[in-house]
């Protein structure tokens, strides 16, 4: 996962590039979505009973989607640049 975050950081049109090209994958797309709302919603895995510990479930959901949107985008954008070089 780290190489593949430092490859966005590196590249940070790549995460733009990814979420406009139509060929892209679409289930990532909607995970990253999908994580959006489940930060906004008002319902959570851990319901709102304790102030830091109810976050966490939001920082896992995060974190993950972090980590494979990061992957998806770095996958899409090495095989853009190998057509590209073609």
């Amino acid at each position: 996962m780290r190489a593949a975050t430092k490859q966005m950081v590196r590249r940070p049109g790549a995460l733009w590039r990814f979420l406009r090209a139509k060929d892209a994958p679409l289930l990532p797309k909607l995970g990253l979505l999908f994580a959006a709302a489940y930060v906004i919603w008002p319902l959570d895995l851990i319901p709102d009973m304790a102030p830091f510990i109810t976050w966490l479930d939001d920082v896992g959901v995060v974190a993950l989607m972090a980590g494979w949107l990061s992957r998806a985008v770095t996958r899409y954008d090495l095989a853009a640049q190998a057509v590209v070089e073609e």
